[in-house]
């Protein structure tokens, strides 16, 4: 297993949102004149640990940041934020290449705030994967 299939667990797993959007990836330029709403999608792992079973585990969180248009009194980026966090409850259990992955804290949408023309609001999925 390694950082690849963690991306493609979640990214598959945001694909069942009930209206789902598109999603900007790490290696992704946003295309001219995408609309919002849209997800912009981080990975954060740590180090992969090696254990004495020679099975590597991976400790990490994802950020997912809700991308909306400012004006909406923040709205729609609530609704999304929350879909998304149901999509990753706590202890929810992931097939994982050949392993798994375990949501391993209650995920939450975080404060939203502006960057120029966007609204933003993050909602943070932490994991362990082996």
């Amino acid at each position: 297993m390694n950082e690849d299939d963690v991306i493609q667990t979640l990214g598959t797993r945001l694909e069942t949102l009930t209206s789902p959007l598109f999603v900007l990836w790490e290696d992704q330029d946003l295309p001219v004149g995408q609309p919002r709403p849209y997800l912009r999608f981080e990975l954060n792992p740590t180090v992969p640990l090696q254990l004495i079973s020679g099975a590597k585990q991976h400790v990490g969180f994802a950020q997912i940041m809700v991308v909306t248009e400012t004006g909406g009194f923040g709205s729609e980026a609530n609704r999304i934020s929350r879909e998304i966090a149901d999509l990753f409850e706590y202890e929810t259990r992931l097939a994982c290449a050949n392993g798994w992955l375990d949501v391993t804290t209650h995920t939450t949408p975080r404060p939203a705030f502006r960057s120029g023309d966007d609204w933003l609001k993050p909602v943070q999925v932490n994991f362990i994967a082996m």
